[in-house]
């Protein structure tokens, strides 16, 4: 289980991305984040996130139209 849960369905893009944003500067080192969004966006702009901070996306999980996501810090 992840150490924090951030619910985003029903936020169309730029808004999961940011509150993922908002939400990373209160975690620490090793802990992890689940995301959940049904952005048609999301999976490619949190893998572009991920990448541009250097904060791993460790799952991915498609279910119905929503993707889970969870990412390590």
């Amino acid at each position: 289980m992840a150490d924090v849960m951030l619910n985003c369905k029903g936020m169309v893009c730029p808004l999961p991305v940011a509150q993922v944003q908002r939400k990373a500067r209160e975690m620490k080192p090793g802990q992890t984040m689940e995301v959940e969004a049904d952005c048609s966006s999301f999976p490619q702009d949190i893998t572009e996130w991920s990448q541009k901070t250097g904060h791993p996306i460790i799952s991915k999980v498609q279910n119905g139209n929503a993707i889970k996501v969870v990412i390590k810090f």
